[in-house]
């Protein structure tokens, strides 16, 4: 008797599970069917959404109608990763970078030749961080200034071309007067003093200087320009800044003004994830578009 009520109880048990089991993948099935409906749905959504649009106000078709020797574009990648030939047939010049702190993002001169070799100049900024002002001081403008030079000269960069400084933020009076000026009141000397200890481990063999420009927005140039100490060429290269974030000083009289009065090298014109229009789909990585406002800009050519 007590067999038969183990092998009932057993064989409930089994029952239980193999419904359990059952009940579980019904509901699996159901919810991978609901998540392709979902899919579906969201891409059939996203087909009717409109194209993005630019991060400010300046329409798409003012950059497509720039004369190609006027647009350009910066990236902090290596520009190989894309389709040079489809960009050449865009832009003038592509912007790169020079860092101590980041070699990912800073030019070789392998990629400075392939850039050259399709047509294209390049212009070139220095920055490590400059986005607080704990990237500046006096000693760090001396110890940059040196560390891009070396930097320019391994990859081949002539003589006399531009090397922007990025201040990469909207800085406070207090930061432009306690930090950043005395970090641009050094890095002439910086440079200065890599390339006469280069002239020296070789023997004074020649070397030569580049030209520090300004990346920055209106107050942080006309400070720097204004800076009695300065230590810059007399009409520094001048790239004006506009990042996204910057909407509330882009719109300030301020800026408005010194845009019209162009005195800038080249302008930012918006953060853009170029690729996905027109012709650029064929490019392959993101970007910011610019425009160039004076013929001399400090870009240059490798040989």
């Amino acid at each position: 008797m007590n067999q038969g009520r183990i092998k009932m109880t057993l064989a409930a048990c089994v029952a239980i599970f193999a419904l359990a089991a059952s009940v579980i993948a019904l509901r699996t099935l159901v919810v991978r069917h609901a998540q392709k409906s979902n899919k579906r749905q969201h891409k059939s959504h996203l087909s009717t959404l409109p194209a993005p649009q630019p991060a400010d106000d300046i329409p798409l078709s003012a950059f497509a109608a720039m004369p190609t020797n006027q647009r350009g574009i910066d990236c902090s990648e290596d520009a190989r990763g894309g389709d040079l030939v489809c960009l050449a047939k865009q832009v003038s010049y592509i912007g790169r970078y020079y860092s101590s702190t980041n070699p990912v993002k800073t030019l070789s001169r392998p990629e400075g030749l392939a850039i050259s070799k399709h047509g294209m100049r390049i212009l070139v900024f220095f920055q490590n961080g400059a986005r607080s002002r704990r990237s500046f001081s006096a000693d760090l403008g001396e110890r940059n200034g040196a560390a891009v030079w070396n930097e320019a000269h391994a990859v081949g960069q002539p003589p006399n071309t531009a090397i922007y400084f990025c201040v990469d933020y909207p800085a406070p009076q207090t930061d432009i007067d306690g930090y950043i000026l005395p970090y641009f009141e050094h890095i002439t000397r910086g440079m200065e003093n890599a390339r006469k200890a280069w002239v020296r481990r070789h023997k004074n063999q020649a070397a030569g200087s580049y030209s520090p420009g300004i990346y920055a927005g209106p107050p942080v140039i006309q400070a720097i320009i204004a800076d009695p100490k300065r230590t810059l060429p007399p009409h520094p290269f001048v790239w004006l800044a506009m990042p996204p974030l910057w909407k509330k000083l882009g719109e300030s009289a301020e800026y408005s003004h010194y845009l019209k009065d162009r005195k800038w090298t080249s302008w930012q014109i918006r953060v853009a994830e170029i690729c996905h229009r027109n012709d650029y789909s064929k490019i392959g990585f993101p970007c910011d578009e610019d425009e160039m406002g004076k013929a001399a800009n400090g870009s240059f050519v490798l040989r």
